[in-house]
């Protein structure tokens, strides 16, 4: 199968992704902000903002983003802990310059998405809190995916509108596909040579 997705694949010659768990999540994803020109959108569960943080080399990344220059926007779900913590996070994001929101409490934010400038985007299981950092198992991918990084891309700025606009609804289906459109064909062409 896997020669059959990589046949569909635009660039099959170079590797699908990288990836990323514990410190080397945190070193590649503040290289990657790092390397920004245009735009870094995060959407985050448990974005843990406060300059004490031991993740702070993350938050520093977005915030020399933005004094280059950079869209910097995060949408967040407020992450456990008392109204004073959840008030430092909103703080240290909104004095840094950061175009932030807070996932309205009636429905949750579960993804832990990074995109950049349109053709990169880091997902998976890792959030930015010491606990999924240093101490959990988790893991996400990094991909240089134009294709799949616009899809993101679109599904954030739709959650952006609707969470500014404070329309957000629990999704009752979307439009944007679950997987990418090279995936999709790779499934179908599986499914025609199967067939009797």
């Amino acid at each position: 199968l896997y020669d059959r997705l990589r046949a569909y694949r635009p660039d099959s010659s170079q590797p699908w992704g990288t990836l990323l768990a514990g410190q080397a999540y945190m070193k590649a994803v503040v290289s990657l902000i790092a390397s920004a020109s245009e735009r870094v959108w995060v959407s985050m569960n448990g974005l843990r903002a406060s300059s004490a943080s031991r993740l702070h080399p993350l938050m520093h990344a977005l915030r020399a983003a933005v004094d280059r220059g950079v869209e910097v926007r995060a949408l967040y779900q407020h992450r456990a802990g008392t109204q004073t913590d959840r008030a430092a996070d909103a703080s240290v994001l909104q004095d840094w310059g950061i175009d932030a929101s807070p996932w309205p409490i009636r429905s949750r934010l579960h993804s832990r998405c990074i995109t950049v400038d349109g053709s990169h985007i880091v997902v998976g299981s890792v959030g930015w809190t010491p606990r999924s950092i240093l101490l959990s198992e988790e893991l996400s991918v990094h991909l240089h995916d134009p294709e799949v990084a616009c899809q993101a891309d679109a599904r954030f700025d739709a959650n952006w509108t609707n969470t500014i606009n404070g329309r957000r609804k629990l999704d009752e289906g979307s439009s944007f596909p679950r997987y990418p459109s090279y995936v999709l064909r790779a499934v179908e062409q599986r499914k025609l040579e199967s067939a009797p």
